[in-house]
């Protein structure tokens, strides 16, 4: 009995350590693909690449960052398209973007986390979306300095520092873009 029990435990172990395994093994392999795979685009439609969960979205009747300037909380409440240059993409995954206005630099979060190519910086774009007002915790605003540090940007420990409480700040939660060729 004494050996019954003693195999048994042996066992449970060896298939819960076969298991862990194979689980290491399907992570580094998808971690790989993912690192590997580009990014395609659903269409293109004008000369432009689209991306996003709106397959609708077409480049005509776009306002202008400026046009947008003028008067964001009015237009805030409906999804509007907008033309931007992107200045920056994220560097891990490529899931958001930002862009300037008014002397800040918006971000663009992509709802439900699609991608674009991470080279798209300085394209022109067309955003799909809704503009809000939001508030970034200190642990994203040190999340997304990370991003930028880990694109070669030069970044030191004196701006980690100085993030020390929440920002408000304008936003972007798009569900489509379109992007330049």
């Amino acid at each position: 009995m004494k050996k019954l029990s003693i195999l048994l435990l042996v066992s449970i172990f060896l298939i819960a350590c076969q298991e862990n395994s194979n689980k290491n093994t399907v992570t580094q392999s998808e971690e790989a693909v993912s690192e590997t795979t580009e990014v395609q685009p659903l269409a293109t439609i004008e000369g432009y690449e689209l991306y996003g969960l709106n397959q609708d979205l077409t480049p005509d009747a776009s306002l202008t960052v400026s046009d947008f300037s003028k008067n964001p909380e009015a237009l805030s409440s409906n999804p509007i398209k907008l033309k931007i240059e992107i200045s920056e993409v994220c560097q891990n995954m490529g899931c958001w973007v930002t862009f300037p206005m008014n002397g800040e630099m918006v971000r663009v979060q992509f709802r439900d986390h699609f991608s674009i190519p991470k080279n798209s910086s300085g394209r022109e774009a067309i955003i799909y979306g809704l503009a809000k007002v939001d508030t970034i915790s200190v642990a994203d605003q040190k999340h997304y300095l990370a991003d930028q540090e880990k694109a070669g940007k030069g970044i030191d420990a004196q701006a980690y520092a100085t993030i020390t409480s929440p920002k408000i700040t304008r936003t972007f939660d798009a569900e489509g873009i379109l992007i330049k060729q």
